[in-house]
Parts: C-alpha cells; structure tokens; sequence
C-alpha cells in the first residue's frame, strides 16, 4: 500500500499546500507514487521541475530534478547529487515534518542560486 492510501491525512494536508501555494503545479497519482510537475520562471530561463515522492514517504523526501532546461552533467558538483536530484537542504533539515511545499519552495530557491551561480560562479547559501 502506498504511502497516500495510509495516511490519507497526511495526503490531503500535502496536496493543499501544494495547491494553495503553488496552482500552477500538476500533481500526478500512480501505482507507485506522486509527481508533482512545476514550472518556475526564472530571471534568464523556464524551468520545468519534476518533484518524485518516493514510496516510503515522509521518512524519506521527495526528490527534485530539473528537466528542462537540461543542465550541464559536467556541473553535478553544484548542489546536485550524481543522479541529477538538486541538493535543497542539509540533512540536519529535513525529516518527516518537511512537506512537499517546502521541498517546492528549497527548488525555487536552488532555481535563484543556480543562476546566480552562473554570472559569479558563487552558489549563494552553499557551504
């Protein structure tokens, strides 16, 4: 059984914060989880997000990838793991209180630092 059919609780409380946050997003319920597809419009590009829940959810967080544009592999090193998942936060700072808003919220964050990172090769808010 899939994480939303336990704790139907828990999925309602994550799909109304994602819609009255973020409207524009497609949220997408399948056999084996939750995407959540958003647009986030940045000062130089669009970028589609893909937002996937993973099976065991909350006790492990959702991941985000940047699909489109498609970005550098050559550049995993900039807070992005070697799978391709943006790094959003320390460890320290997620758990199971961490919902799928404020994983949408650390992406547009990470979207901001990313083009900022491209004009002075600084990743603000990186260690």
């Amino acid at each position: 059984m899939a994480w939303f059919e336990e704790n139907p609780n828990r999925f309602e409380l994550e799909m109304r914060l994602i819609a009255r946050n973020y409207p524009q997003a497609r949220v997408f319920i399948g056999k084996r989880g939750i995407t959540i597809y958003l647009e986030i419009t940045g000062k130089k590009c669009r970028y589609l997000v893909e937002i996937i829940y993973p099976a065991d959810f909350p006790f492990n967080q959702p991941k985000a990838f940047i699909r489109q544009p498609k970005l550098p592999s050559k550049y995993h090193d900039i807070h992005r793991f070697n799978n391709g998942s943006l790094c959003l936060a320390k460890p320290s700072q997620i758990g199971p209180q961490t919902s799928g808003k404020v994983i949408c919220d650390w992406t547009h964050d990470w979207v901001k630092s990313y083009e900022a990172w491209q004009d002075t090769c600084v990743f603000p808010g990186g260690d």
